[in-house]
């Protein structure tokens, strides 16, 4: 029956209420209501990349994962990582971009072989590649190109097959890993086709530290103009690096393009100072987007004379991932509470930031488990979907008879064993979640 048809029943004088029924029934009941729909909290959603036609994403009330095209809004199911989790220890274990719509993910393996998988969500073709024990890959350049690390500290160039194999390119430019410790390494997820590696010497031995980036369909190493220093990160064409002091941020920036093209010597520098600790997501259309207290989303962007924009005031809680980047720009889940949407923020032909609503993200569908009346109140016990697509709320436990109430007929809802409180759910709690409407008129139940 449709919750909104239910109809309810109960003694005025209090001490026996009738039993929930519909209209029709024999006897005559001393007063009647209709119980209203609970109102829930909007669905949540976490977002892992921002592919280049579409995103990759968990939401509430789906099953598993999803892709989803920023065109037509159409979702299609991802089922080859039904029942993976993806921790955030950037930039390995965690789902990234390889570029265009592929998607990669390392596994490692500390006794055994380890893998790195790529995928395109959209057309469901998915490859695992064995890498050696204790390596580490990022891939790229549309999943046909990785750069793995060896337990030996040494780089190397891999071709991705379409039958699982690999092929070892070379690679040019870098310093003797035998002198050198090759740091960790990031690719570019916006493009794919470059990486930033940084050199360091190994314990003994004297060296200059020097970053360089790697193009992967070449294979070719360039360095980083002399005395810009190390620690850079690369994202949508961008070189950055961060440093704060005394409450303010500064940041380094360079175009990949005029490193390339040897056209740069002194990085362009952006200086702010945050409301909180910013936590760094990339650079989109020239701008380095980060959050503050993982709820607000703002973008600096990176002219050296600008001051960060926000673009978001709450993204979505814990435990979702509100935001990824990628190819297709900034993706992110937020807006004004009771309203909330996943945006999409890129760069338009003229350079300008783009925003565009992909979906707006409405209640999860919710269905009633038990109903029930104990003591003058109604219980209904709903149950609502995870994140995984499960549903996970059981029955309630039961309720202690209700305080002596005075107040007439109410549809307020109240927490079992407690007053009464706004009807909402925390979108992926683990624990069950009951909705009891009092009907009682003001005299003491039985005890």
């Amino acid at each position: 029956m449709a919750l909104a048809s239910l109809v309810v029943t109960a003694a005025i004088s209090g001490v026996t209420p009738l039993a929930a029924h519909a209209a029709g029934p024999t006897g005559t009941p001393s007063e009647v209501a209709t119980i209203p729909a609970p109102t829930l909290a909007p669905r949540a959603d976490s977002v892992y990349v921002a592919g280049a036609t579409g995103f990759l994403h968990q939401e509430q009330g789906r099953p598993g994962y999803t892709w989803t095209d920023y065109a037509g809004g159409t979702d299609t199911p991802v089922p080859q990582l039904t029942g993976k989790t993806f921790p955030v220890r950037s930039p390995y274990y965690q789902l990234n971009s390889a570029g265009g719509d592929k998607v990669a993910y390392w596994t490692p393996n500390a006794t055994g072989p380890a893998s790195l998988t790529v995928g395109d969500p959209a057309s469901g073709v998915w490859n695992t590649y064995a890498l050696p024990t204790n390596a580490i890959a990022v891939a790229g350049l549309d999943g046909t190109r990785a750069l793995m690390r060896t337990s030996d500290g040494a780089d190397h160039l891999l071709q991705l097959n379409s039958d699982n194999t690999t092929a070892e390119l070379p690679l040019t430019g870098l310093p003797d890993p035998t002198i050198y410790n090759l740091a960790p390494f990031s690719v570019d997820v916006h493009s794919g086709t470059v990486a930033v590696v940084t050199a360091t010497p190994r314990p003994g031995l004297t060296g200059v530290a020097q970053s360089y980036l790697v193009k992967l369909d070449t294979g070719e190493a360039v360095p980083l103009p002399a005395g810009t220093g190390i620690g850079w990160n690369i994202s949508d064409g961008y070189l950055y690096r961060v440093a704060a002091q005394a409450g303010q941020v500064t940041v380094l920036s360079m175009k990949v393009s005029d490193v390339l093209a040897g056209t740069v010597t002194t990085p362009t520098t952006s200086a702010f100072t945050p409301s909180g600790a910013p936590q760094y997501l990339g650079v989109t259309g020239g701008s380095l987007f980060f959050t503050i207290a993982a709820q607000s989303l703002y973008a600096l962007p990176l002219t050296g004379n600008a001051s960060p924009v926000q673009l978001e005031q709450q993204l979505g809680v814990t435990p979702t991932i509100p935001v990824a980047s990628g190819p297709g720009g900034v993706v992110a889940v937020g807006g004004a509470s009771g309203a909330p949407a996943v945006t999409r923020f890129a760069e338009a032909a003229d350079g300008s930031l783009n925003t565009t609503v992909i979906r707006q993200l409405t209640p999860p569908p919710a269905t009633t488990s038990t109903l029930s009346m104990v003591y003058g109140e109604v219980h209904q016990v709903l149950t609502v979907p995870q994140l995984d697509g499960t549903a996970k709320f059981g029955s309630a436990p039961p309720r202690s008879p209700p305080r002596r109430r005075t107040t007439p007929l109410s549809w307020a809802p109240a927490r079992p064993g407690s007053g009464s409180w706004p009807v909402s759910s925390v979108p992926a709690q683990r624990t069950p979640t009951a909705y009891a409407w009092w009907t009682g008129a003001g005299t003491a139940p039985p005890t």
